[in-house]
């Protein structure tokens, strides 16, 4: 007997729309890809920056949310002013295939900075 499209599993929908299997490896390959940058902005952040803290937040702490329009939403604190700048200055030359939104949690409103460390992931 036939079945409704209400009544198809996960697995059954997937099998109609080829396309969306490959958006879901797309996207998992730019997530892998995207978690390699903020490994090497990380790097560049402890050694040259000396950074207290990082904090990956947003939809890139959870495969499942990540798109190929998503970006990497980094938190950091212990920078000048001056550093924050040429900071954001260094990491869109090292993430190039990715918009990086940082925030400076030294200078954010508290509820921003408390909703980050409640979710983000430190790394």
């Amino acid at each position: 007997m036939s079945k409704t499209a209400l009544e198809l599993t996960l697995h059954e929908r997937k099998a109609y729309c080829p396309a969306r299997n490959l958006d879901s490896l797309q996207d998992e390959a730019r997530w892998t890809e995207a978690w390699k940058i903020v490994h090497k902005i990380a790097s560049l952040l402890r050694d040259r920056y000396r950074t207290k803290q990082i904090i990956v937040f947003g939809s890139l702490t959870n495969k499942e949310r990540f798109t190929r329009y998503s970006d990497i939403d980094l938190a950091i604190s212990g920078l000048t002013f001056k550093q924050f700048y040429q900071a954001v200055d260094d990491i869109e030359l090292l993430a190039r295939d990715f918009k990086v939104d940082l925030v400076n949690l030294d200078r954010c409103r508290q509820s921003v900075a408390e909703r980050i460390n409640r979710e983000g992931l430190a790394i």
